[in-house]
């Protein structure tokens, strides 16, 4: 789990273009192309929920990520 306003960074780690799609309830955002290894996004998860990941050229290359609300001090 992650906590709301944590930003992630997703690197591309091979040698072959890649691209990711982020889903939740609040929309679909799609990367900008990660041509060459060591290309890197940053995707900042502003809201809680369940968060669908995947890979645009390999849409079977999924993951989850759930985000919660940090608790008050």
């Amino acid at each position: 789990n992650l906590f709301e306003g944590t930003t992630v960074h997703f690197t591309n780690k091979l040698a072959a273009p890649q691209g990711l799609v982020v889903s939740g309830e609040s929309g679909t955002v799609t990367s900008p192309p990660l041509d060459a290894a060591g290309e890197g996004w940053h995707y900042t998860f502003e809201r809680g929920g369940a968060y669908a990941i995947h890979l645009v050229q390999r849409p079977e290359a999924t993951m989850q990520i759930v985000v919660v609300k940090k608790a008050a001090p």
